[in-house]
C-alpha cells in the first residue's frame, strides 16, 4: 500500500491567493458549463450545436468575419472553424466569399435566411443570460465583469516579473 504524505509534509501550503485563483478557475468553468447547458437545451429544437451558435453570435455582433478572425474569436483551429462553417453553410445559414484583393482570405456572412435565424437564436441566448444573472444586481455584475477582465488581461499579458504573492 502506498503512503500519502500529509499536506504539511509535501511542501509549502497553498496561499490564500493560490486557493482563490484555483477557486475562481473552477467557478468560471462551472458557470460556463451551466450557461452552455441552458443555451443548448433552449436551442435543441433548432438543430444547431453550441459551437455553431457561438459562431453565429460572433458573426451577428460583428456583421461578418473572415475565417481567421472567427477562429481567433472562438479560440479554435482552422480545421474546426472550417467544419463549423461547412455545416452552417450546408444549412443555408452562412455563405463564404473570397476576398477580391487577397484570394487566401475568406469572408463569412449570413444569408438572408441565416440573418433571420441569427435574430431568433440571439433572442434565445440573450434570454438565457438574463435568466442566469437575474439575481445579481447591475453594479455587482459590473464588478464581476471588471474582475474577470483583469484576470484575462493578466493571463494574456507578459506575465508578472515577480510571481510571488502580493501582500
Amino acid at each position: 500500500m502506498q503512503n500519502f504524505r500529509m499536506e504539511s509534509e509535501s511542501g509549502p501550503s497553498p496561499t490564500n491567493r493560490d486557493r482563490s485563483g484555483f477557486r475562481i478557475a473552477l467557478l468560471v468553468r462551472e458557470i460556463n458549463a451551466l450557461v452552455n447547458a441552458t443555451i443548448t437545451e433552449e436551442l435543441a429544437s433548432s438543430g444547431l450545436t453550441l459551437p455553431q451558435i457561438t459562431a453565429m453570435r460572433l458573426l451577428s455582433h460583428s456583421g461578418g468575419l473572415t475565417m481567421s478572425e472567427l477562429g481567433r474569436e472562438m479560440n479554435a483551429s482552422p480545421s474546426t472553424i472550417a467544419g463549423i462553417v461547412d455545416r452552417l453553410e450546408a444549412a443555408g445559414i452562412v455563405a463564404r466569399r473570397r476576398d477580391e484583393e487577397d484570394r487566401r482570405v475568406v469572408h463569412v456572412g449570413f444569408t438572408e435566411m441565416g440573418s433571420s435565424k441569427a435574430v431568433k437564436a440571439r433572442s434565445v441566448v440573450d434570454g438565457c443570460f438574463a435568466k442566469a444573472f437575474c439575481a445579481i444586481g447591475d453594479s455587482e455584475l459590473s464588478r464581476i465583469e471588471a474582475g474577470l477582465d483583469a484576470i484575462v488581461h493578466s493571463l494574456r499579458g507578459p506575465g508578472c516579473a515577480d510571481a510571488s504573492p502580493k501582500e
